[in-house]
Formats: C-alpha cells, structure tokens, sequence
C-alpha cells in the first residue's frame, strides 16, 4: 500500500515520505527519552509516576502491544539501550520468564525476612511483591501445573498459603451453592401455591433470582439447566420462553391475528374482557416500538390484517391520512366546482366539509 502511494503521484510520495521521517524522528527522540530515565533511575517507568514518566510508560506499553509489527532492527535497537529494557523485552517473547522471575523475587523475599510481603507504601517492592502473590492466590484456579510446582517447592509460608487458598470455595462453587439454593426455594414455592412466583410482592426475590439464573449465568452447564426443569413443568416452559423471547412476541401475534378474523376489528381495553384488553395494550406497545422491531416482525403486523396495516402506516407516515384526505377534497372540488357542503345528503361530502373546518382551526 505505501508503494501504490508512493507510486500515484510524486506530491503524494512527498507526503508519504516526509511523514515516514517525522514518525522515524519521533521514535527515536521517544527512545532517548526511555533510556535517559531507565539510566538515571535504573527502573522502567510506571504509570503511577509523574506526568513525563507516564508518557514514556505508555510509549514503552505501545511498543509492546506492536512488537509484531516492529521492525526487527528497531526491537533490537531498543533492547540493546540499557539492560533493563533487554531483560523486560525478553519477557515480551516468553511471559514465564517474568513469572519466574517475580516468583524468584517472592522466595529470596520470604527467606531474607521470614514473613510473606506485605503492602508498604515505604517499600515499593515489597509492596510490588505483595500485589503480585495476591493475584496469584486470587488466578489460583487457572494456574498451570508448571506454576502451582514452582510454588509449592518455594518457602513454606508460601506453601501454606497457597494451599490455604486452594481449600477455599471458588466462586463457581459460591455460585452453584446459590443456585442449588434457588432450586430448593423454588420448589418449595411452586408446591405450595401451585404457581411460579411473580416480580412484585414478597415473591419477587424469588422471581428475580429465578430469571437471573436463566439469563445472566452463562457458567451453567446443561444438567444444572435440567435440575431446574425437573422442579415442575411451568418451570420448564417459562425457561423456554426466556431462553427464545421471540417464542413470546410470535405466540402474542397469532393471537391477535386470530382476534381480528374474528372480530373484524382492533382489539380495544375492555374491563370485561382480560384477553381482548391485554391484546390492545400489546398491539399498542408495538406501535410505539416499531422502530426497535426487525422488517419481517413489521411485515408481518401489516399483513396480519388491513386495520393494522392502516395504523402501522400511520405510525410509519402521520400525514398519510391528512394528505389522503386532501386529495379526496382536490378531487372533489375538481368534479363539482364548488366547495363540500355541511347539509349535503352524502356523507362523503359533509365529512370533507368537517375536515376544512378542522384544518381551518
């Protein structure tokens, strides 16, 4: 790609050029800067420090992430400028050279002093120590059996530690305590009142955790999901319809399209009627959200009868019916010469007059 612009015109080579050699400058006189502090304080810098230190931290971190796409000559450059960049760029290749080295650091600590780190704000690198074992207990799980080795024949505080933090529950086993827990309360709910439990009221804990542990917990494997169908069979109907929400809106839709066969009209709130008032209030949300709903969810509404189709293109087009009308009144005034009239025999025509008025207001 630098060739073709290089190649497309000598102004844009210049360009190409002349920026190549500013980015060449500047990561030069980044590298001086580097080696200059890694000289005076004989450490790298660390992006807790002064304003200049964190930017030559983040020039370094970026040097990092792009090792690949360094030239070789630079990645040699910059580990050949001090022994402390060499021995840091080394780790960049193989990170268990770092981690041997931190768990080396960690044992001639423990040995020197005969207790294990501990968070000094007057001794960084005891402090640096601490943090690091810390994370090590907290990874413990994802340690490789190389690692927990290495670890298990340093100092015996570390082994006593660590085998401390191995005994402990994880939390895969703090949340399959919980879950076990839901199923039992569940259980006991649903035996006792013959339902699943409802968001409001008393039984909304319940009903939270019960929805939580079916959408949000990825961890669950498919014989925890089958533990939780087992309990009763509204439970394993109501996991269904969570587990695919699409189920719900495709199971509301064939009702409503069979209300409107039968009916022959827009389901309305009615307090006699639970069903044709739980439709409306339905109907009336997807109208207001037909912006969120996919094209084929919104062909479908259209075509599930031409009283939905007009609201959809009401919703999709407000002047729709007003320029409608307009061009009923053009067409009439165009054929009789005259202006619709309120005592006129056809309905039509006085209905064209009630709108003139109207647009007059």
């Amino acid at each position: 790609r630098l060739d073709a612009l290089r190649n497309a015109h000598p102004l844009i080579s210049d360009f190409v050029e002349s920026n190549l050699g500013r980015k060449i400058n500047d990561w030069d006189r980044m590298r001086g800067q580097l080696v200059s502090y890694v000289t005076k304080t004989n450490r790298l810098p660390s992006s807790a420090g002064t304003r200049n230190e964190k930017r030559l931290h983040r020039w370094l971190n970026f040097q990092r992430q792009k090792r690949l796409e360094l030239p070789a000559g630079k990645l040699q450059v910059l580990k050949n400028s001090h022994r402390v960049l060499s021995q840091y760029i080394d780790t960049w290749m193989d990170p268990m050279l770092k981690w041997n080295e931190k768990a080396r650091e960690l044992n001639e600590f423990v040995v020197r002093h005969g207790h294990l780190p501990r968070f000094s704000h007057k001794d960084k690198l005891q402090a640096s120590l601490a943090f690091w074992f810390k994370r090590q207990l907290l990874n413990i799980k994802r340690m490789s059996d190389s690692q927990l080795g290495h670890l298990r024949t340093a100092h015996l505080l570390i082994q006593s530690k660590l085998e401390e933090q191995l005994l402990k529950p994880t939390d895969v086993d703090r949340k399959l305590k919980s879950f076990y827990r839901l199923c039992k309360l569940l259980a006991a709910f649903v035996e006792t009142n013959q339902r699943l439990p409802r968001s409001r009221g008393s039984e909304g804990m319940l009903y939270r955790s019960f929805r939580r542990h079916v959408l949000e917990h990825p961890w669950l494997e498919e014989e925890h999901m089958d533990t939780l169908r087992s309990i009763d069979p509204r439970v394993s109907k109501r996991i269904d319809l969570w587990s695919n929400p699409l189920k719900i809106w495709y199971d509301r839709y064939a009702e409503l399209r069979h209300f409107l066969i039968q009916h022959k009209h827009i389901p309305r709130r009615q307090p006699q009627d639970v069903l044709e008032s739980s439709l409306s209030n339905w109907f009336e949300q997807q109208l207001l959200q037909l912006d969120l709903l996919s094209t084929e969810q919104v062909t479908m509404l259209q075509t599930a009868h031409e009283l939905v189709s007009y609201r959809i293109k009401r919703m999709l087009d407000p002047l729709e019916p007003w320029n409608k009308r307009f061009q009923s009144c053009k067409q009439f005034i165009t054929t009789k010469g005259r202006l619709p009239r309120s005592e006129s025999a056809c309905d039509q025509e006085r209905r064209l007059y009630r709108w003139l008025v109207t647009v007059q207001k």
